[in-house]
């Protein structure tokens, strides 16, 4: 089956207590990583990481990049990884209380879609108790945030009908990296009056209100407490249910159009530096307390929360886990799903992940695969009618997938079984339920559930039982749904969108499922290792601009950022920091080596402006050196020339010897 493939770690290097870093640090503690040859960082920067790392010639100590988020990423730089980094991003032991550091972190640079934060303010392993005002990063390329849809819903309103007509001759013409040509097709409405009486101030207002239920009264929505009101409301309603009230222009006759309005909102999860810039940018605000503190915990012993991310805030979804696992129960014990998106629709043929009543929330969030393995995250089987039961959440109440209650914690699960091979690594189709389930349920609702192949469950947060989600499989393959399908093989052929990070999966995701839109990096849109997602979807345009290079690099196109290579506490220290904590001379060489080459973007013999371009993002004439995001209290000056910053000159053998 054809997969996203990462590049291949290397040996482990565990270290121990007769390391020289020992005898050099007195604060040494084994950082050792699950994948000692690994570093992480933002999804969004995959394409370029993995390039990089292949044309470079390093030392043997990096060869594996692990896009796990920016959060993550930066978590990594603190020491600080949670358990939903997944288990080859953590190393131990773990600074999980934020004290002045005496953990110098697991790696000391990170790709980032954003600047540092103040995770990083405590980490200066040198000084512990002091604030660290040293972190810094280099701006080395320009990225456009796409929101995107398939190429036939796009084209559903054009500037004219000659528009409309030109489009749909050409509609199949690839993005370049750095090219998005306005096609006269796929503006966002910037301004009109609804039948409600509703207006549309800017291209914000219709964005804000698709995926947070926020109209343009609400500012930046702080003080808007009820989300499920919001999102609930007549104007919300009124949107998202005539497509044309999302768009604006004449009407294309070439396009099969969007008469049930938006299906689905695909977002990126709640840990994205890319959610965050989003947020950012549509103006809402970042309300922690009103969205997730404020819940109770549990409801009859069954986790209601969920771990708290900074970017969860506003949406209409509630967070990445809401709105399929049942969190709620009536007065019979039957499941609600009252803390998922309160407008749901009816699930789409080609989805292969589904709630039980056959519909969900309109707004998904969509992650990077967090399992061990691709096979694990995207199954090569589709279940037969057969169940057996399997361990999954110890509660008496309704809280299995398909509505029935538990068996001394167990559900019954689908599995595949050829001869004397079973699995439960498997995918079911929409008539495959339990037959014990109540009539009418939907099979597809088992998907979520990350099994191993003998039925063991994936678990997110082992101390709460909070499964994790396989959102990512939301059109994975082509199943076979009829009444009489009993299972099958999945073949290259069946193969839809397998990505292993979540801004490609979206990309695929809005190519291959009408009447959805989705927003992520720029690579979503161009795609040179799925070809057909980029000849299938088309970004929308916002205030009138595609996401051109030009537009982007103008700042004209509005959802325009920067994308950064951060140091914990420096580039000029990388290479101390790096051997303090014991880090193999590979590994400290193989950063600082990485580190030159966003210092030189650019420059004659670098290769990374070519490798950003490939990525579809817009390299920068020269670098720009900043410091940690201005909210973040600490770190290097927020702007300065490339001048401002050094690169660690000094080789890993002196330091060992002074």
């Amino acid at each position: 089956m054809n997969r996203t493939m990462r590049l291949v770690a290397g040996s482990v290097f565990v270290l121990g207590m007769t390391s020289p870093a020992f005898a050099q640090n007195p604060n040494f503690i084994d950082t050792t990583r699950a994948t000692p040859n690994a570093i992480s960082g933002s999804d969004t920067l995959n394409k370029v990481m993995d390039d990089l790392l292949l044309q470079l010639p390093l030392s043997g100590g990096i060869n594996t990049y692990f896009g796990c988020g920016s959060s993550c990423g930066e978590r990594q730089l603190a020491g600080s990884p949670s358990s939903g980094d997944g288990a080859n991003n953590g190393c131990t032991p773990s600074d999980g209380n934020g004290a002045p550091e005496a953990n110098p972190g697991c790696q000391e640079i990170s790709g980032m879609s954003r600047p540092l934060q103040s995770g990083i303010c405590d980490d200066d392993p040198n000084f512990p108790g002091s604030t660290n005002d040293q972190a810094e990063g280099l701006a080395f390329c320009a990225d456009g945030l796409v929101i995107l849809g398939n190429n036939d819903s796009i084209g559903a309103y054009g500037t004219d009908a000659a528009s409309c007509a030109a489009y749909f001759a050409s509609s199949t013409t690839p993005n370049t990296g750095n090219q998005f040509p306005d096609r006269g097709v796929g503006a966002l409405r910037n301004s009109g009056t609804l039948a409600s009486g509703y207006q549309i101030a800017d291209w914000k207002d219709v964005i804000r209100l698709v995926y947070t239920g926020c109209t343009n009264a609400d500012g930046t929505c702080a003080n808007t407490t009820n989300r499920v009101t919001r999102c609930g409301s007549a104007v919300r309603r009124e949107v998202v249910e005539n497509w044309g009230n999302l768009f604006q222009g004449v009407a294309c006759s070439q396009s099969g159009g969007c008469p049930s309005g938006l299906v689905r909102a695909f977002r990126r999860d709640d840990a994205s530096g890319t959610t965050g810039v989003f947020l950012e940018l549509i103006g809402v605000a970042f309300n922690v307390s009103t969205n997730i503190t404020s819940r109770a915990d549990v409801v009859s012993g069954i986790p209601r929360a969920i771990t708290p991310m900074p970017a969860n805030l506003s949406f209409c979804d509630g967070g990445d886990i809401e709105g399929v696992i049942p969190t709620n129960f009536g007065p019979s014990g039957e499941a609600a799903f009252d803390l998922g998106d309160p407008i749901r629709t009816a699930c789409l043929a080609e989805d292969d992940i589904c709630a039980r009543d056959g519909r969900l929330g309109l707004v998904r969030a969509i992650r990077s695969t967090d399992t061990a393995t691709v096979a694990q995250a995207y199954p090569d089987y589709q279940c037969k009618r057969l169940f057996a039961y399997q361990q999954y959440i110890n509660a008496a109440l309704n809280i299995c997938p398909d509505g029935t209650k538990t068996s001394a914690g167990r559900c019954r699960f689908p599995y595949y079984e050829d001869g004397a091979f079973r699995t439960f690594n498997c995918i079911a189709n929409q008539r495959s339920a339990s037959p014990a389930a109540p009539a009418g349920t939907d099979g597809r609702s088992y998907n979520f559930v990350v099994h191993a192949d003998d039925g063991t469950v994936s678990f997110a947060d082992l101390n709460r039982r909070l499964p994790v989600t396989a959102y990512w499989r939301h059109n994975m393959a082509v199943l076979n749904n009829s009444a009489l399908a009993n299972g099958k093989v999945l073949t290259a052929a069946d193969v839809v969108c397998q990505e292993s990070d979540a801004t490609r999966n979206i990309g695929c995701l809005t190519a291959n499922s009408k009447c959805t839109l989705g927003y992520a990096g720029r690579e979503a849109a161009f795609n040179n290792s799925q070809p057909t997602v980029h000849l299938s979807n088309e970004p929308v345009k916002l205030n009138g601009f595609p996401p051109s290079g030009e537009a982007v690099s103008a700042g004209s196109y509005p959802f325009s950022r920067l994308l950064f290579m951060n140091a914990s506490r420096g580039f000029e220290n990388i290479m101390e920091d790096c051997k303090n904590r014991g880090g193999t001379k590979a590994y400290c060489e193989d950063q600082v080596r990485i580190a030159q080459e966003f210092f030189t973007v650019g420059q004659p013999g670098n290769v990374l402006g070519d490798i950003c371009s490939n990525a579809g993002f817009i390299p920068l004439p020269a670098a720009l050196c900043v410091g940690a995001q201005g909210s973040a209290g600490c770190g290097a000056p927020s702007s300065q020339p490339l001048s401002a910053c050094a690169i660690d000159a000094r080789s890993y053998d002196s330091l060992v010897n002074n």
